[in-house]
């Protein structure tokens, strides 16, 4: 609008101009703003068509990325739980291993004792096999010299 006041302005300013060729300009002028106008708004509704397409653009982008996140927390969350239920398990595993390595100690242990035991014993069994032998070797030494004696007192007595 200020573009027609300006250019009607310089047309009523300008006298030089015979009538003919303001009344040209006066007719032609119109159309030149309405042709300049049109071409104007057509080029803001360029732009605003390409703000709105950029807008649903980056609105399905923001969607896209709301999505992600969303099955990305999900599937923080549920790995928090397999973490949590693993650790428990692994918590429960230490202290049965704990456990069973006192019972492997203790049972450890109590083979050793064992183990002595036997060898004390294996060592007490050849002792006493040992000097059940030296006995017997003297019983029979003995039983010989009471033969012996014997004999020498029915001799003596006959």
């Amino acid at each position: 609008m200020q573009t027609t006041l300006v250019f009607s302005k310089e047309i009523d300013t300008q006298t030089d101009f015979p009538d003919e060729t303001k009344l040209r300009l006066e007719e032609e002028l119109p159309k030149k703003l309405t042709f300049e106008i049109s071409e104007m708004l057509a080029e803001k509704d360029q732009i605003i068509e390409q703000l709105r397409e950029e807008g649903e653009k980056l609105s399905k982008k923001q969607h896209d990325v709301t999505q992600i996140l969303k099955k990305l927390r999900t599937k923080e969350k549920e790995m928090e739980n397999t973490i949590k239920s693993l650790k428990g398990e692994v918590a429960g595993k230490n202290l049965e291993n704990e456990r069973l390595m006192k019972t492997f100690v203790t049972k450890e242990g109590i083979e050793q004792t064992q183990k002595e035991t036997i060898n004390k014993l294996n060592a007490d069994k050849r002792a006493l096999e040992l000097k059940l032998e030296q006995m017997r070797s003297e019983l029979e030494d003995s039983k010989e010299n009471c033969a012996t004696m014997k004999a020498s007192v029915e001799e003596a007595s006959m």
